[in-house]
């Protein structure tokens, strides 16, 4: 197997975890803990904080992994993309949308400790 077809498959493969991981959260199925999920001190205080703080983000990690898998796809068959073209393009498509997640669950969280 060539480097760039592995890259293409670790981005995906990445993006499928991420999503795999999101979906628990999303159903509200991950208690309180110090090793999963969207861990703050105002989120393992409470109970009803954490699940609705989680499921929030879960839906925003859902749509990170598979938005990095769909872009590990379609940059893939990008014709004369190079591996470090390649590799720049999904570290983009990676971490802008994870920035943008934990930014939104963050203001998300802030609104519900400030009701």
């Amino acid at each position: 197997m060539n480097p760039f077809t592995l890259l293409a498959l670790v981005f995906a493969g990445t993006g499928l975890v991420l999503a795999g991981i999101a979906i628990p959260l999303i159903l509200r199925r991950v208690k309180p803990n110090y090793w999963y999920g969207f861990r703050t001190k105002r989120t393992l205080s409470d109970p009803k904080i954490w699940y609705e703080v989680n499921a929030y983000f879960g839906k925003r990690l859902l749509i990170c992994g598979l938005s990095a898998a769909i872009g590990a796809a379609v940059l893939y068959r990008v014709p004369g993309l190079t591996i470090d073209g390649y590799a720049l393009g999904m570290t983009i498509v990676a971490l802008v949308p994870l920035v943008i997640t934990m930014t939104q669950s963050l203001h998300y969280l802030d609104q519900l400790t400030d009701e």
